[in-house]
């Protein structure tokens, strides 16, 4: 798998691009079906359910969640 930012390969499951540091929101335990529905419906309960579920601060949930919302 390769950084969606920078491209370069992503050799450690880590929550952040161990190259230039964005966060890797295409990893499927860090996604599921209520985090994607809510994505659809109410952001800020996506960014928070993505928090809790994946130990991270809000600012890496909500860049995450604005990166996934792009891709959809």
């Amino acid at each position: 798998m390769n950084c969606p930012t920078c491209k370069n390969p992503i050799l450690n499951p880590a929550p952040n691009c161990e190259w230039c540091g964005s966060v890797i929101c295409n990893s499927n335990e860090n996604i599921d079906n209520d985090i994607i529905i809510l994505i659809k419906k109410k952001l800020l309960k996506a960014v928070k359910l993505y928090k809790d579920r994946n130990s991270c601060s809000l600012f890496d949930a909500k860049q995450a969640i604005y990166k996934l919302k792009s891709n959809l």
